[in-house]
């Protein structure tokens, strides 16, 4: 969203969640590593949530786009960005 000041959210130093933003990962990426976030801040990317569907893509800022049309992830989808990311990785696959 163009209304947004992403310089702020980059520097709030939270978890940033992003609904419906697919269509403008990348640009929206690379305006948070412009604002200050580091490029390999975690990010997942959760197409179909709690649905047998499901993807999840753990990635970074930086590589989010690419990454994110080479698996075919696509909206619906939720975008999480911050270190709470890691998180996924102790509590298993949940659905």
């Amino acid at each position: 969203a163009e209304w947004l000041d992403w310089a702020a959210l980059a520097r709030s130093g939270g978890t940033l969640v992003i609904m419906m933003g697919m269509s403008n990962l990348g640009r929206n990426m690379r305006r948070l590593m412009d604002g200050g976030v580091e490029a390999d801040t975690p990010v997942a990317v959760v197409q179909d949530g709690s649905s047998r569907e499901q993807k999840v893509l753990v990635t970074t800022v930086s590589r989010a786009a690419e990454e994110c049309e080479k698996e075919k992830i696509d909206s619906p989808a939720v975008i999480v960005v911050g270190s709470v990311v890691n998180v996924r990785s102790m509590l298993g696959d949940l659905r």
